[in-house]
């Protein structure tokens, strides 16, 4: 029996898409004639990860998959091949999100008031030396952080208006915290056991304007950033 595979995005064509399919999204297929098992099993091969399947009244299968592999994907059901063209919603000035701290503007190495600020500098050296030295004479030490339980705790309390960000924050500073890198400053790149894919998420999590089902992109990306915290945890440290 010949195998039929419907699959729809907008007006989603099986080589041509009439909308840009960007980074993240969740792109919807109607499917039918196809087993459940070998739609996931042909998902599982590609660079695509299955959201949710579930079927309708006529027994049609409703398959919501993502992917942040950029560029042209093929997946093969029954005797379709469907070509996705997976774009960019980053522009150079949005990957730059820290801007300021690129600014080479004021580039004077003196100043006029260089004594006085020398001579306070000094004092305020000085009197932060006896502080120091004070407090650790009362034993007080530097309080160590758990970086695995911050991670987690701020997991557990995202807000729903700045969900993404959050999540950002707390994978950037837990990958801070492993690689010694400078995530948190903006200086994204492949350290450890990091790929493209890690990187290109967090990218998105930066510039999100999602709309729709937030709850649902909400698990989704925590989902995702777990996945990066676990791999990030249990790699080569690099100090």
């Amino acid at each position: 029996m010949k195998k039929i595979v419907l699959a729809f995005f907008l007006i989603f064509s099986l080589l041509i898409s009439a909308k840009d399919i960007n980074v993240g999204d969740s792109i919807s297929f109607k499917i039918s004639g196809v087993p459940k098992e070998e739609i996931i099993k042909e998902f599982e091969k590609s660079d695509f990860s299955i959201e949710k399947i579930k079927e309708d009244k006529d027994g049609n299968l409703l398959v919501t998959v993502k992917g942040f592999n950029l560029g042209k994907n093929n997946i093969i059901l029954g005797n379709k091949n469907l070509e996705i063209d997976i774009k960019s919603i980053l522009t150079p000035k949005d990957k730059e999100i820290y801007r300021d701290l690129s600014d080479m503007s004021n580039k004077k190495l003196y100043s006029n008031d260089f004594p006085y600020i020398f001579t306070g500098s000094i004092v305020i050296g000085i009197l932060s030396l006896i502080m120091f030295i004070k407090s650790f004479k009362r034993g007080k030490k530097k309080e160590i952080i758990d970086y695995d339980k911050r991670f987690n705790s701020q997991m557990e309390i995202l807000s729903q208006d700045k969900w993404a960000f959050d999540i950002s924050y707390a994978l950037r500073e837990y990958i801070d915290s492993r690689y010694n890198s400078h995530f948190l400053n903006g200086n994204y790149e492949k350290k450890g056991v990091l790929t493209d894919e890690d990187i290109m998420f967090i990218q998105w999590l930066d510039s999100c304007k999602f709309s729709g089902d937030v709850q649902e992109k909400i698990e989704t990306s925590k989902k995702k950033a777990f996945d990066i915290y676990k791999r990030v945890k249990e790699g080569e440290i690099d100090v």
